[in-house]
């Protein structure tokens, strides 16, 4: 279980401690390749992401209250010649993905500008634009170590053939079994949400293993297309 004393959130620009372990503890339930650290970037997500059902991306965020569409995802710029590893809301509304379920693990990805009309622009609406059509997101910062302890127990209950808001669900009441007592505030826990379709990706639990088939990026982490029960 990872040490929840830590206080990185996955805004800004700090070191992430957690996120690698996260991709590390997901695949428990499937299997797949793992591009970690420089591996992870934008050119990378944007020539890639369109092949999978599933994208997880467990990084920083940086959202823009202000003007929406330049709300960011940080990628690697590390071996990255044609990108500067920010993925604005912008360049999503221009993406077209396919994927049934983003998994948006990171800072504020759920909050931003109330447009009349409209509804809340940010960067879970941007993926949802794209055609993702259940998105996870966080209402706010995301607490690293927290947020690994969560994700592993929301793919468990997921592989399962839980569906979406109840795998959550279930996953957030793991979490406060296992919390120490001060880490139990809403803060660490709370933030995550399910918006769009909710139903399960596994529907016969038997065909699970259809479920591990992947791609694994420390910063984005991204599952191979497989035959899902409808």
């Amino acid at each position: 279980m990872p040490s929840l004393a830590t206080n990185t959130t996955r805004h800004g620009v700090a070191p992430l401690l957690w996120n690698q372990q996260e991709v590390q503890q997901i695949g428990q339930y499937m299997s797949g390749t793992a591009l970690s650290g420089t591996e992870a970037s934008e050119a990378d997500f944007k020539n890639q992401s369109a092949q999978y059902d599933v994208l997880h991306l467990a990084m920083h965020a940086v959202p823009d209250d202000r003007q929406p569409m330049l709300s960011k995802m940080i990628f690697s710029t590390a071996q990255d010649s044609t990108e500067d590893g920010l993925l604005h809301a912008y360049e999503l509304y221009g993406m077209e993905l396919p994927a049934r379920l983003a998994v948006l693990s990171a800072c504020h990805t759920g909050t931003g500008k109330l447009f009349q009309g409209e509804g809340m622009m940010s960067l879970s609406r941007a993926f949802a634009y794209a055609g993702c059509p259940s998105v996870v997101m966080s209402r706010w910062a995301a607490h690293d170590a927290a947020t690994t302890l969560l994700m592993d127990r929301f793919y468990d209950h997921l592989s399962q053939g839980m569906a979406k808001d109840e795998a959550l669900r279930q996953a957030k009441l793991d979490f406060l079994k296992q919390a120490p007592i001060q880490f139990q505030h809403p803060f660490y826990w709370g933030s995550w949400m399910v918006v769009g379709d909710t139903g399960a990706l596994v529907k016969d639990t038997s065909l699970s293993d259809y479920f591990m088939y992947t791609l694994l990026i420390i910063s984005i982490f991204i599952f191979k297309r497989r035959r899902f029960s409808k």
